[in-house]
């Protein structure tokens, strides 16, 4: 458990105790309404990502999982501006965060059958398919750990072929 901030806020009756970067929200009843997660930071940590794409694309170990999403994760970056993927490195695990940060393309210049092929050929893998469901199995995970407002702040950025891919997952 994180240390609580020194202040405690009492409002409309309802005690609210506040972590050092979470925030929560009151009912004005006496009880929490919601907690919302420390902000720019993703829910999952390295291994349930990782282990989450394994479920997703029937990858059998961590590393292969680390290996697509590190491959697919590079290939959505270099499709976005350095504000953009310094926003989605802020919501994902330090891990991948450090990975991507200093990573920026020029934005919306791919389509997704290259997008695809470039996962093919940066994993080497025998199929367009197989590249496929990997990138798709990664998007899913990538927008459960960054959220709907991670997710916004990507998708203005990526072509239309590319949106639909992500959103879809």
């Amino acid at each position: 458990m994180g240390a609580w901030r020194a202040a405690i806020f009492s409002r409309k009756g309802c005690l609210l105790l506040v972590k050092a970067d979470w925030h929560i929200s009151c009912s004005g009843r006496g009880r929490a309404k919601r907690i919302l997660r420390p902000r720019g930071r993703s829910e999952l940590n390295r291994n349930e990502f990782l282990n989450k794409v394994m479920q997703r694309v029937n990858i059998p170990s961590k590393e292969e999982a680390e290996l697509a999403a590190r491959s697919v994760l590079a290939a959505l970056a270099d499709e976005l501006s350095p504000d953009k993927v310094n926003a989605l490195a802020s919501r994902l695990p330090p891990e991948f965060k450090d990975f991507l940060t200093g990573r920026a393309g020029l934005g919306g210049q791919i389509d997704m059958e290259s997008f695809i092929s470039r996962i093919q050929s940066d994993l080497d893998l025998e199929t367009w398919d197989h590249a496929e469901r990997l990138t798709r199995g990664v998007f899913a995970v990538l927008k459960e750990a960054v959220g709907p407002r991670g997710l916004e702040d990507v998708l203005e950025q990526l072509p239309e072929g590319l949106q639909h891919e992500l959103v879809t997952a």
